[in-house]
């Protein structure tokens, strides 16, 4: 994520799997650039022939006043792969399966297929999720993108 301050409870990064929470993180602070994530996934795919994979940035708190509060945050997402599943596009040098979505409209925002950041984890591109600068954002509000991943027991 972008946001370096101090700041905690207003936004948060998740991983989910159909619904399901399987890690997430505040915002706050200076994680030193890219986090590698590595989560065992087994009780949310057993047994299931697909899934869905979202990742996905969650105001949890209401900013009305981002120069005092969140001025801008983004989430970037690269590199992603689930051993045992077939995530199409996982390198984010393509938008190959993946389906982008925020709710409600005009708060955060999942960059348009034609918008990818240099802030690349390897490769040239990295997808790229956020609320810009200096806007305001409604507690409950949401960005994600999200695919179904076809899962291949071992």
């Amino acid at each position: 994520d972008s946001y370096y301050g101090p700041l905690k409870g207003y936004q948060g990064m998740q991983i989910l799997i159909d619904g399901s929470v399987i890690w997430e993180e505040d915002i706050e602070g200076d994680e030193g650039g890219w986090m590698h994530v590595v989560q065992n996934v087994d009780k949310w795919v057993k047994g299931k022939k697909q899934v869905k994979l979202t990742f996905r940035l969650q105001a949890d708190k209401e900013i009305v006043e981002p120069k005092k509060e969140i001025v801008e945050s983004f989430f970037y997402v690269d590199d992603v792969h689930l051993f045992g599943g077939n995530v199409k596009g996982g390198d984010m040098e393509s938008w190959k399966g993946w389906i982008y979505r925020a709710e409600p409209q005009g708060g955060f925002e999942v960059y348009t297929p034609n918008f990818f950041t240099g802030e690349a984890r390897s490769g040239r591109l990295s997808f790229v999720m956020g609320n810009g600068y200096n806007r305001k954002i409604t507690a409950g509000a949401y960005c994600e993108i999200s695919q179904m991943v076809d899962v291949v027991e071992k």
